[in-house]
């Protein structure tokens, strides 16, 4: 006989956010430290356990089937960015990726960076995802996002290249969120309703992309505007 699962009993909480309310009503699971909500999730797992046991050998069987299946030991095609390509590499028995790069036109495998281990971020962490990755233009920073928490609120942090040190900057838990979009907005609703971050639209429906130059305008005209508030 399978077991009942346990529901979350509803608790009702009015949100508002620029002008319109909505209802959710387990907005309480939300605080991952309630005692009640570890309780809860800790029912759903047992819960869990006790319906998916008994094919817990069949499951097993089934991933080392898929793993031996996989190349786990391999690396991507590189891409080419000016003077240097750029790769990601991955290692049998190694949960991550390694991002690197070399010389242009360098065989595989000689004179190459490793720019971020995603394996060395991960090191002694329950939860680890990466976001992204970004060059500034002379690529000599990298600039890479992640989680890790499973929170879905990413960290931003700025690594030199040639040292390959982190900078002591850390963007993280943003207060607004500015967020620019070839449409009509759709993606800022749906930041503003899933996560209840002040998201700020920047909207044009031309179809041509923004410059540069546009974005920063905004984020100094926004950032001045907050200095102003505070003062």
């Amino acid at each position: 006989m399978t077991p009942d699962a346990p529901v979350a009993p509803p608790r009702p909480v009015e949100l508002t956010r620029h002008g319109d309310v909505r209802v959710d009503p387990y907005y309480w699971l939300r605080d991952r430290d309630n005692p009640e909500v570890i309780a809860y999730l800790e029912a759903e797992n047992a819960y869990t356990e006790r319906v998916l046991g008994p094919s817990a050998a069949l499951r097993d069987e089934i991933f080392e089937e898929i793993r031996n299946r996989v190349q786990e030991t391999d690396v991507s095609p590189p891409a080419r960015k000016g003077p240097w390509e750029y790769f990601t590499r991955t290692f049998e028995g190694s949960q991550y990726a390694a991002h690197g790069r070399r010389p242009a036109g360098a065989p595989e495998g000689t004179d190459e960076t490793v720019l971020l281990d995603e394996n060395d971020l991960a090191a002694g962490l329950d939860y680890f995802s990466l976001g992204g990755l970004a060059l500034s233009p002379d690529q000599t920073r990298l600039a890479y996002s992640f989680d890790d928490d499973g929170g879905e609120l990413h960290s931003l942090r700025f690594r030199d290249i040639a040292t390959g040190a982190d900078l002591p900057d850390v963007m993280s838990r943003f207060s607004r969120v500015l967020v620019p979009e070839i449409n009509l907005g759709q993606l800022v609703k749906l930041i503003r309703a899933d996560y209840l971050v002040d998201a700020i639209g920047m909207n044009q429906v031309q179809g041509r992309p923004f410059k540069v130059s546009e974005v920063i305008g905004r984020c100094l005209k926004l950032l001045n505007g907050a200095r102003e508030e505070a003062a």
